[in-house]
């Protein structure tokens, strides 16, 4: 980008149709590698949420189902040893597996919440990325169609073409 400054502002080696072409190519490809490489991320961004929010729903799952076999063998034991007493203790490991199912299972849902939230997050990053990316080939598109459009019409010598530059290009009085 420097060097089409360079361009715009006067220099005329900087107008070499080759040179112009090349380095429009080059910022092409930047643009397309940062683009794959945003959306590689984007993409392995998301499948890492995905995997992680199933993998703690899997634990917290786990985890809740432990609990509530403890609660019941617990339960159990009280019961043999006296019947007022065994419910008193099922009763609160059930209250206990619940609200541990269910302080489970709202973390589950916070860690997926957050995961969505990250994915929106770089979803966003991607879209201006992409706005970005179409800026810079609209104003490509744009400096093609400038250095591709003659000045003087068909007829004319070759002594009498030239090509217009934009104001401020080409060299300058006192060069």
């Amino acid at each position: 980008m420097e060097r089409l400054a360079a361009r715009v502002e006067g220099d005329e080696r900087a107008w070499d149709p080759e040179t112009v072409k090349r380095e429009l190519e080059q910022v092409g490809e930047s643009t397309t590698s940062i683009l794959t490489s945003a959306e590689e991320a984007a993409r392995t961004l998301r499948a890492d949420a995905a995997r992680d929010a199933e993998q703690i729903h899997r634990e917290a799952s786990a985890e809740a189902e432990k609990l509530k076999r403890e609660a019941d063998e617990a339960a159990s034991a009280a019961l043999e040893t006296a019947e007022d007493e065994g419910r008193n203790v099922r009763l609160q490991a059930s209250r206990k597996a619940e609200e541990t199912v269910a302080g489970a299972e709202a973390r589950a849902e916070e860690l997926i919440d957050e995961a969505l939230r990250q994915r929106r997050v770089v979803e966003a990053r991607i879209e201006r990325l992409l706005e970005r990316r179409d800026a810079a080939l609209a104003e490509l598109e744009q400096v093609v169609g400038e250095l591709s459009t003659p000045t003087v019409g068909p007829d004319a010598s070759d002594s009498e073409r030239t090509v217009e530059l934009p104001s401020g290009a080409g060299p300058q009085p006192g060069e």
